[in-house]
């Protein structure tokens, strides 16, 4: 889910379920109930776009997937075999194989998924892992780190005025894309924020 496409399109899906994404510094996951709520509208959002080529509309199904089987909600057979195909159809996997990685690894996650929430993997690596379950809660299905850490964390920005900038700091969140989408929501509330070009995080020593 790399990349300003993805950020984009979360946004627009907060906007649709009515919920505000951040309060503070904390962000507020979609739940179940609502995300099902407003699966027609979302869905609707993707599809009635005029895009110009396919690319953004693929990236919209692979994000609605991944939030969805976050929150544990439904995914009926047509959907999931739509998400599916955006992920084959994925015209920066033709040429990247980190990228391709990431699509093959949400393809896994969708044909395994059963409504068990998923905690996706820091790094945007959507395949599910064997090992044993560590939540908490019971049922729950957890794929990645879950602890919460202190991240060194960065951001890479153009201003208003053209100006390559960088913004770092150190965020205290449950996981490296946390961390970075919570530095990343700080930028774009700069007034002078033209546009986030990428970003990183990684866990400092204790």
């Amino acid at each position: 889910m790399g990349g300003d496409t993805p950020l984009d399109w979360e946004d627009r899906f907060y906007d649709v379920c009515k919920t505000k994404k951040w309060d503070a510094d904390k962000l507020n996951k979609l739940t179940k109930k609502r995300l099902e709520k407003y699966l027609p509208e979302l869905v609707r959002r993707i599809t009635e776009q005029d895009y110009t080529d396919n690319w953004e509309r693929n990236v919209g199904y692979q994000v609605l997937g991944v939030m969805l089987m976050e929150a544990g909600a439904k995914i009926n057979g047509v959907l999931k075999a739509r998400m599916i195909e955006a992920c084959r159809k994925d015209e920066w996997a033709e040429d990247d194989n980190g990228r391709k990685k990431v699509c093959d690894g949400l393809i896994k996650a969708l044909n395994a998924y059963d409504e068990t929430p998923i905690i996706i993997k820091p790094n945007g690596l959507y395949e599910i892992m064997e090992e044993k379950l560590t939540g908490e809660k019971k049922g729950e299905r957890r794929v990645g780190e879950d602890k919460s850490r202190k991240y060194y964390t960065e951001v890479n920005w153009g201003s208003t005025a053209g100006n390559p900038l960088t913004k770092r700091a150190v965020i205290v969140a449950y996981s490296a894309e946390e961390a970075l989408d919570i530095l990343t929501e700080k930028v774009r509330k700069q007034k002078n924020c033209m546009k986030i070009h990428g970003g990183s995080a990684s866990i400092m020593d204790k």
